[in-house]
């Protein structure tokens, strides 16, 4: 905790920061203290209260060439990762563009119900083209019983 933040805390600030992993303030006390017995890290008492500090010798501290070394690094790899990013975003709409279209049996089928219908629709127009009128009997039996009560209501 005090190494990622590298500033004197409390072992309330600890336990704060350590909660998610459910450990109470008195386990935590108790590593400080080892950790302060090891020489890991110091502390200073005001009152009653402990400030344990890490150790400033235990961190490497990069030099201005190490730094800027170490900015050109983060912006190749940014750049790179901006490539990864974009060519993910294309495949991802590839992908899309692939599942919108059919498979190979969704369209045979289609293929046959179409045929079916274009079959079907050949056939009604032969018969239209002779003259014959095209009326299905319940269509038919529809009209004549449309037909009956008008004629009774005469």
């Amino acid at each position: 905790m005090g190494v990622q933040q590298n500033k004197p805390l409390n072992s309330q600030n600890v336990a704060d920061a350590l909660q998610k992993y459910n450990l109470k303030k008195t386990a935590v006390q108790k590593a400080l203290d080892s950790l302060s017995d090891s020489g890991q890290i110091s502390f200073k008492e005001y009152g009653k209260q402990k400030i344990y500090i890490a150790w400033q010798d235990q961190f490497n501290i990069p030099n201005s060439e190490e730094l800027e070394q170490m900015k050109k690094e983060n912006s190749k790899l940014q750049e790179e990762l901006e490539k990864q990013n974009k060519a993910i975003g294309e495949v991802e709409a590839e992908i899309r563009a692939l599942q919108s279209n059919l498979t190979l049996e969704q369209i045979r089928i289609k293929e046959t119900k179409l045929k079916a219908e274009v079959k079907e629709m050949e056939e009604r127009l032969a018969k239209l083209s002779e003259g014959t009128a095209l009326v299905n009997p319940e269509d038919r039996k529809a009209v004549e019983e449309i037909q009956g009560l008008v004629k009774s209501e005469d």
